[in-house]
This record gives structure tokens, C-alpha cells and sequence, in this order.
């Protein structure tokens, strides 16, 4: 048995000098085919740089001295005509002025000679190189996998760059990192952002960040870490909701609310739905009699959160049946069902607690601090709603922005009012009217950190009709998956046309980037080569074959470096590998968050309030109310087949009902 290593000797002399033999059997068929390129150019140029003149007096010459030297010198060579007399070869061969003549045409015809050689060995060289050039052409079609479609990675930048400008559509005013121009209108279509922590997603963000101020665009920035709000806040445009904030606007349920059914979509926001595992029931109740509540106190003149938390968490359920009768939510508390009642505030309770941080936020407490801005009596009302009206609107060159913000250490808390400020923030978007040239940015880095938005989907792909651009930063798409369930996962991040990818150093998420970035069809080269004792047998094979593969495969992804992502342009465009360019900045603001001072015992000391409201005398008026709305209830039900009675008896019972829920408003 032959030895592996000897094995491995014979394999790679055979090769060796099989790829040496044919080599040098191509380097012979070429240099032939050369030198008769080499020979025709010779002539050629000889012909076109020689006169006839020249030509006739050498040969002549010649001619006359090969018939002197053999003996034959009288021999007529040439005639004049003009004088009559004739010319033997002796005669031209001895004569000193003939031999003038031969003299210069001799050295013209050498010097001819060198250029042509000169010219004729340069163009030879071209000629070669043009041969090798096409051949090696040749071998590389016949060798190299050959693209038949799909996804196709760039050799460079400008590749991508070119690609875009010459497209349909063609470049648009953002670009990607500042390198990387996105197709036109292409914004509207949705930008994901992915990759691991420190990767520089960030980056990417402030890079586009910068293309939106510049282009004077209306921005919604969710900032959960404060990272971009310090070096982009400009107080005199921006706006911030962060309920811990000094500079968190006065922002009111009931402006932003309108009508039943935006209050509505505020409480979708606030209280989501688990995708897995739990009774959509619960949630869905909690959310009536949150709306309900809410609605209800629309016009009490003394409204604030803290007593809306307070008539839904504190109160009695004989209290928020009183006031929640004649809605839809009346059922919902009945005497029947009061352990599924308690059961439903207990879900409530989760996500409304969030709404005491809202407490003061109609205070300016920036007295302290004239680092800011100069302190105010009190803050207006703010809307989302009616700021972003206003901005849409706004016919100044550089548009405002709103920041909602947060922090690790308090996050958890405050997690259901962010989510619900984000929601109503792209629920306003969709009232704004249609608009072709209109921008309005939503960047949401981080969004896996936020509570799952009821019909996000849809909103990120209806928005754009409207001017919405959404820019999602995330870290997996895992997270994705586990808030908003597989299915709703993969339709939001299908509706990002734009993706940057960077590293993923798991390869279960590895693997599904490179699966969104795509795959492409190959005509494949398979080369096979055959070696034997006698060099009859020895021979190359090549064959084709139709393949799919990967654009960029797994194991490229998890091994990036920082700063190093690829990114997939919207449209027919090549994947692009880009290296982001680390950008140190100033900051705007010294402190990138200033905390206020909230009291977090303001719902409790309302609810001593009630109770002791309980004591009051007063009170017993409220159950003579009950009862007497019990007695005209009645009475409309026995006078059933009575139009104009029952009529009137409804209309007793409505005022009757209005009367006591004003009262227990008033009492609490």
C-alpha cells in the first residue's frame, strides 16, 4: 500500500507538469501566431515608411552588382529617355554618383527598417498582451461560476452608488452612514437597522439623524438610553415626553383624545395584548372601562390623571358601576360578575399605574435650574396630535422634533406610557392628509424594549401615504418574534425595504439575516483533472452546473467587526458592504436627562380624600339617587308598550344617570 505522503508526491509532480506542458504548448501557439502578427506589421510599416524612389535605386544597385561580380557588366540595367543613353550594370555598380544615391537610400531603408521594428516590437507586445488578456478572459468564463439572478453582493461602493443613480427612480437627498444614497422616495419604505449591542447601530442612526435636520424634516425620536437626545435636542424646536423629565411637556389625555374612539386607541396602546399564554378577555375589558372612565370625565372641570387612576384602581365597585352606567363597560363591573371585576382592575391596574408619573407635569419645575430654559408659571397642554398637525403643517425650513425618552433604572415603569405616546404618535400620522413631498420620521432604536403596538404592521405600511418614514433599530430579530408573535414579526420586518445588517454572533440569528439578504442562482464550474503514466491519459474536464447559494453566508455575519455592516438598498440593487466611519460629536445639552421631583403618594392622599368623603352625610344622597334611578327603571320596564311614556321615562333615567355619576365625579 502506498503511503499517504508518497500519494500526495505523485498527485502534485502530475499536475505540476501537466499544467507546465500546457503552458508552454499555449505559450508556443500564441508566440507563433505572434510572430507572424510580428512579420505582416514589419512589412507593413516598411512599405508605408519607404518611398519607391528608394526602393528603385536599392534594387537597382543591388541588381547591377550581382551582375558585375558574375561578369556579366555590360548587361543594359536601365535606360534614359530623356538623354537616349543606357546604363549597364558595370557602370552603375562603379559610378561614384549612383553610389551617392544607393548610399542614402541604404541608410533611409535602415532607419525605416528600425522604426518598423521598433513600432512592430511595441505593437507585438500590445498584441500579446491583448491575446493573454482574452484568453485569460476565456479560462476565467469556463472557470468562474457565472450570475443568472437574484442577490448580488458588490465588488465596491461605487458599484451600488452607480447602480442607484442610473435607476428609475434615482437617488434621493438621505443617504446611508453618509456613504450610501438611498433610491428616491425609497424613505417611505421602511429602514431596519439590526445587529448586536456595540456593533454601531447607533451610529447608523446619528448618521441619518444628521440627513433629517439637515433636509429640515419633521422627527418622532424614541431615545430609551437619552444617547441621541444630548447631541441633537435643540430647545428652541424640539419637544420631550419623558415623565421623570424637567423638559417632559404637559402632555393631556383628554386634548389628545377627542372623540371615543381615539380614546380608545390610547388604551389599545397602554394595554397590549400577550401574544402567547394569556385571555385577550382580560385585557380587552380592562381597556373598555379604562376608555369609558376616561371619556366620561372629559368635561368635569377639575380632570387630571391622578383622579382617573383613583376612580379606576381606588375606587368601590358600587362607585364605578355608578358612573359607569349606560356604557359599554357597565357590564363589565355588574354585581354578578364582581371577582371577574376585580380580576379585570387587577389587569388595568398593571399598565394605568404607569399614568402617576404624569403627575405635576403641568408645574414648571425648572425654577433650580437655569441651565435649560427660564422657568414658567405652569406648562400648557400638549398633544401629540395637535403638535404634529402643527408641524406637518409648518412652512418654516426647519421643523421641530419630539423626543420620547427613558432610562434603564426606571424603565420597567414607565414602559406602558412610552409604548402608548409612540402608538397615538403614528395613529396621528395616519390623520394627517395625503402627501407626496411630506417627511415625517419615526425612529424607533431599541424597539424590541417597548410593549407590543396593537397593528403595527399595518400602520408602518399605511403610514407612508402620509409622509411616515420608520427607521426600526433592533437587536434580534428574536425579540420581534416573542412580542408580537412569528407572524406579525416577519410582516413588520417585511415592510422594511431598507436594511443595514450588522454583526449576529449567534448563528440562529446569523442565520436568518442571511437568509433576508437573500440568495442568487450561479451557473456553477466544476473542473475535474485526469493524470496517468502516459501523458495520453492526462486531461482536463469541465462541466456546468445550476446552483443556489447564499449572498453572504452565515459564518460572514457572525464574524463582522464593529463599525462593518451590510446593507440591502430598496429595488434591484447590489448588497453592499459598508465600513461606518466612527464620528465624534459635541453634545448640545450637558446633562442629558434632569430628573423632577414627582409626588408618588398623590394617589393615595386622593384616596383619603374619598374616604373621608364617605363620612359625609352628603353621601346618603348619592343611594337615594340610586334608588330612584332603581324605581325609574322600573317604571320604564312596566310601561314598555307605552311610545310616548317610555319616551319620557328614558328621558327621566338619563337624567337621573347623569345626575348621580356628576355626583360621585364631584364627591371623589
Amino acid at each position: 500500500m502506498i503511503p499517504k505522503k508518497i500519494k500526495s508526491f505523485i498527485r502534485g509532480t502530475q499536475i505540476f507538469f501537466y499544467n507546465l506542458a500546457m503552458f508552454f504548448q499555449s505559450m508556443k501557439r500564441i508566440g507563433l501566431w505572434a510572430i507572424v502578427v510580428y512579420i505582416c506589421l514589419f512589412i507593413v510599416l516598411m512599405f508605408i515608411l519607404t518611398t519607391k524612389a528608394d526602393v528603385k535605386t536599392l534594387a537597382m544597385q543591388i541588381w547591377s552588382n550581382m551582375l558585375n561580380a558574375i561578369g556579366f557588366g555590360e548587361v543594359v540595367v536601365a535606360n534614359d529617355a530623356v538623354n537616349g543613353s543606357s546604363y549597364t550594370a558595370a557602370r552603375i555598380a562603379h559610378d561614384p554618383i549612383d553610389q551617392v544615391y544607393f548610399t542614402r537610400a541604404l541608410q533611409r531603408f535602415i532607419t525605416h527598417a528600425i522604426i518598423s521594428a521598433l513600432i512592430g516590437g511595441f505593437l507585438y507586445l500590445l498584441a500579446m498582451a491583448f491575446f493573454i488578456r482574452a484568453f485569460v478572459k476565456k479560462g476565467d468564463k469556463n472557470s468562474l461560476d457565472q450570475f443568472v439572478s437574484g442577490t448580488f453582493l458588490a465588488k465596491q461602493e461605487k458599484q451600488t452608488i452607480k447602480s442607484v443613480n442610473q435607476s428609475k427612480e434615482g437617488a434621493g437627498d438621505i443617504m446611508i452612514a453618509n456613504k450610501l444614497p438611498l433610491p428616491r422616495l425609497s424613505e417611505r419604505q421602511g429602514i431596519l437597522i439590526h445587529g448586536s449591542i456595540g456593533t454601531g447601530k447607533t451610529q447608523v442612526i446619528m448618521y441619518l439623524l444628521d440627513e433629517i435636520r439637515r433636509a429640515g424634516d419633521v422627527a418622532i425620536v424614541y431615545d430609551k438610553e437619552c444617547t441621541l437626545k444630548p447631541y441633537f435636542f435643540n430647545e428652541a424646536t424640539d419637544k420631550e415626553l419623558n415623565p421623570l423629565s424637567v423638559l417632559c411637556e404637559n402632555w393631556d389625555i383628554w386634548k389628545e383624545c377627542k372623540t371615543p374612539i381615539e380614546m380608545g386607541a390610547l388604551a389599545t396602546y397602554l394595554m397590549p395584548k400577550a401574544v402567547q399564554g394569556s385571555d385577550p378577555f382580560w385585557v380587552d375589558a380592562a381597556r373598555t372601562i379604562f376608555a369609558s372612565v376616561a371619556w366620561k370625565m372629559r368635561h368635569q372641570p377639575d380632570r387630571n390623571v391622578i383622579k382617573l387612576l383613583q376612580v379606576l384602581l381606588t375606587t368601590s365597585l358600587d362607585e364605578l358601576r355608578g358612573i359607569l352606567k349606560g356604557t359599554e363597560a357597565e357590564n363589565l363591573v355588574s354585581k354578578d360578575i364582581e371577582k371577574t371585576a376585580i380580576s379585570i382592575r387587577a389587569v388595568m391596574a398593571t399598565y394605568t399605574k404607569s399614568l402617576r408619573f404624569l403627575e405635576g407635569l403641568n408645574k414648571d419645575e425648572l425654577k433650580k435650574s437655569n441651565k435649560v430654559r427660564k422657568a414658567k408659571k405652569s406648562k400648557e397642554p400638549f398633544a401629540i396630535c395637535d403638535w404634529i398637525q402643527e408641524q406637518a403643517t409648518n412652512q418654516t425650513q426647519q421643523k421641530g422634533w419630539l423626543f420620547v425618552t427613558s432610562r434603564a433604572n426606571f424603565h420597567a415603569e414607565i414602559k406602558p406610557l412610552i409604548s402608548a405616546w409612540l402608538g397615538m404618535a403614528l395613529k396621528s400620522i395616519q390623520s394627517l392628509q395625503p402627501n407626496s413631498s411630506r417627511r415625517v420620521w419615526v425612529i424607533m432604536d431599541e424597539k424590541a424594549s417597548l410593549n407590543r403596538l396593537e397593528g403595527f404592521s399595518d400602520i408602518a405600511a399605511d403610514i407612508r401615504k402620509f409622509g411616515g418614514c420608520v427607521v426600526l433599530g433592533l437587536q434580534s430579530h428574536s425579540q420581534v418574534n416573542f412580542i408580537y408573535g412569528r407572524d406579525e414579526a416577519t410582516a413588520i420586518t417585511d415592510n422594511m425595504n431598507t436594511s443595514v445588517y450588522f454583526r449576529s454572533p449567534k448563528k440562529q440569528v446569523a442565520e436568518w439575516v442571511s437568509q433576508d439578504l437573500g440568495e442568487h442562482v450561479l451557473e456553477e464550474i466544476r473542473e475535474s483533472q485526469s493524470y496517468g503514466p502516459n501523458t495520453i491519459r492526462d486531461g482536463n474536464t469541465i462541466a456546468r452546473q445550476r446552483v443556489t447559494r447564499r449572498t453572504v453566508d452565515t459564518g460572514t455575519i457572525m464574524n463582522l467587526e464593529n463599525l462593518n455592516c451590510y446593507v440591502r438598498l430598496a429595488g434591484n440593487h447590489p448588497i453592499t458592504r459598508l465600513t461606518i466611519d466612527y464620528k465624534e460629536r459635541k453634545p448640545l445639552l450637558e446633562q442629558p436627562l434632569i430628573e423632577r421631583a414627582i409626588d408618588y403618594d398623590a394617589i393615595e392622599k386622593v384616596a383619603m380624600e374619598a374616604l373621608k368623603a364617605e363620612s359625609n352625610p352628603e353621601r346618603d344622597e348619592a343611594v337615594k339617587v340610586e334608588q330612584k334611578v332603581n324605581q325609574v327603571n322600573d317604571k320604564v320596564g312596566r310601561n314598555a308598550n307605552v311610545v310616548d311614556g317610555m319616551e319620557t321615562e328614558d328621558h327621566q333615567a338619563h337624567q337621573v344617570k347623569k345626575q348621580e355619576s356628576t355626583y360621585i365625579f364631584h364627591q371623589l
